[in-house]
């Protein structure tokens, strides 16, 4: 199913050094310089800095590339409610994902998974939900 991301804002730092950032999904690498967002549900996730940059835009007041608010830029997604649970291989990690939870795709082929209740609340879906 296609979806996309609501306009909601996400907190977000910079990472000042390389680390390691536990994810609803498990533990994820992170590189300094990438942003460290956290979602509405409190969820925290690393985006790669060239990724963050191209698909965010920063909030009114806030300085692009300055920690702060940031809305996700609308862009289509391939979106998989799965079933069972799953795991998925991402730069940085291996995160698992329980049934009912979704498997995102970007249109550059990066994946990643959202949780039943965050996908509800920060995703649009161009079809209608199965419940």
């Amino acid at each position: 199913m296609r979806a996309t991301k609501k306009p909601v804002s996400v907190a977000v730092e910079f990472a000042t050094e390389d680390g390691t950032l536990q994810t609803l999904e498990g533990p994820v690498r992170y590189r300094a310089g990438d942003a460290l967002a956290t979602g509405v549900k409190g969820e925290r996730w690393p985006i790669p800095r060239e990724a963050f940059l191209a698909g965010y835009r920063p909030a009114p007041g806030v300085a692009a590339g300055a920690a702060g608010s940031y809305v996700k830029q609308p862009a289509q997604v391939d979106a998989v409610r799965m079933e069972s649970a799953f795991s998925v291989e991402v730069e940085g990690g291996v995160l698992q994902g329980a049934a009912g939870d979704w498997l995102v795709t970007a249109a550059d082929g990066r994946r990643w998974i959202v949780r039943d209740d965050v996908f509800r609340e920060s995703y649009i879906t161009l079809e209608p939900l199965d419940d």
